[in-house]
């Protein structure tokens, strides 16, 4: 069934009435040394995030599923988007599957991206047996929305339908395992962990600064710095998610392409590959992409021969 598109888819023996010149300076040290680490991760994050943020904001289109969240809104603000939606819609229910394509086109052209638009292309094009198409768009699909199981599950017929079967290069069972729970959130997410856990770590070390026992002195600055070395690796992961977010560039193969040792006509033939198999792309060159299938093999493509799922 086609988705409907427009939708929102120190010392503690002392008193505390006495410190000595020692424990001030300690204390001094202390602060001097929390705060510049707060200032530093601030400073290092929040443009990130924000940067992210305001690139995000630019982004058209929604990706949640809620159909009849701010519906009035949107038919206002998207009056002719919505009026090819609906047509691309009754085409698909006629099957009139090049019609759809044509409306869901449109609406791309204009700027206006989502993942139940990238969805329904899919499906249409999965209707006319167009393998690297319908997968080249639910793979988009995926990047906007990585959880949506219906999506995973009509991949999977369409993948069924290549025929590359390339086996995946194993990672590491804790490095893969460690991998996968980190960009379980996105970089902005782990920003925003980042910097909560200074705050709540600058919070607790005021405490300590203030506490009269010494066993509370010694609960609030041990859980103070064990803040900041949570703090340290949430802006580890979110390094990790960042690096990772730019070495990943897969792209679909369009045509049946004999992959070649360099990047001119020349080349000796390495493997070949077909419609609908997926490649990461490392680097470009003239009119050439080097690129690298799943089991680690490399080569060159011409650029036509593949398209960019991030482009």
């Amino acid at each position: 069934m086609v988705k409907l598109w427009f939708t929102m888819k120190k010392n503690t023996s002392m008193t505390p009435n006495y410190k000595s010149n020692a424990s001030r300076h300690t204390l001094k040290a202390h602060t001097n040394w929390l705060v510049f680490f707060s200032i530093f991760t601030l400073v290092t994050m929040f443009p990130v995030v924000a940067q992210n943020d305001t690139q995000n904001s630019l982004l058209k289109g929604t990706t949640e599923k809620n159909q009849e969240v701010k519906n009035e809104e949107i038919v206002n603000k998207y009056s002719q988007e919505t009026a090819f939606f609906n047509a691309a819609t009754q085409a698909y229910n006629e099957s009139n599957f090049q019609l759809a394509i044509d409306y869901y086109e449109k609406i791309i052209a204009a700027g206006y991206h989502s993942a139940e638009l990238y969805y329904n292309l899919g499906n249409v094009y999965y209707k006319q047996n167009d393998i690297a198409s319908s997968i080249y768009y639910f793979e988009k699909s995926l990047l906007l929305n990585p959880n949506d199981q219906e999506v995973i599950k009509n991949l999977g017929f369409a993948q069924k339908m290549t025929i590359d079967a390339i086996p995946s290069k194993e990672v590491n069972g804790i490095g893969k395992a460690y991998l996968k729970l980190i960009k379980s959130q996105s970089e902005n997410q782990w920003g925003f962990f980042c910097i909560l856990l200074v705050c709540i770590s600058v919070t607790l070390y005021l405490l300590y600064y203030f506490a009269n026992t010494s066993m509370a002195k010694r609960f609030f600055f041990t859980t103070s710095i064990l803040m900041v070395l949570l703090s340290g690796l949430a802006y580890l992961n979110a390094s990790l998610v960042e690096k990772a977010s730019k070495k990943d560039n897969p792209a679909i193969v369009f045509e049946t392409a004999k992959v070649l040792s360099e990047p001119n006509s020349n080349g000796i033939e390495a493997f070949e590959l077909h419609q609908g198999t997926k490649v990461q792309v490392l680097e470009g060159f003239s009119n050439w992409y080097k690129i690298q299938i799943a089991d680690g093999q490399i080569g060159w493509l011409l650029q036509n021969q593949i398209r960019p799922l991030k482009e």
